[in-house]
């Protein structure tokens, strides 16, 4: 039982990995999406129109790969040792005090 489960989670998983967005100027994003179907990777492909986009490019995103890696930049920060600066301790303490011919020694005055 235990292999046809771990079976199924393998299939969902690559079909999880598979997932795709797609970038494109609005003009053509009709007929990309009536491509996407035709092809029927209609499940795993998502379209999104950008004005931003010029119209002869297209752009192909696995978002997943990009959260996953964003994730793992995060982590990798905060998992960075801190670096913590302590200020050695000043023996004897100095006097609590604004004259300065308390704090230094003044010769020659």
């Amino acid at each position: 039982m235990s292999d046809a489960m771990d079976d199924l989670r393998f299939a969902l998983q690559i079909i999880k990995d598979s997932e795709r967005t797609i970038f494109c100027s609005p003009e053509y994003e009709s007929r990309i999406k009536t491509m996407v179907g035709d092809l029927g990777i209609g499940d795993i492909t998502t379209v999104v129109a950008d004005r931003a986009m010029p119209d002869d490019k297209l752009f192909m995103v696995d978002v997943n790969a990009m959260d996953a890696a964003n994730h793992e930049a995060l982590l990798r920060e905060l998992n960075k040792p801190m670096r913590i600066e302590w200020l050695a301790p000043q023996w004897p303490p100095l006097p609590y005090t604004t004259d300065p011919r308390h704090i230094f020694r003044i010769t020659g005055c």
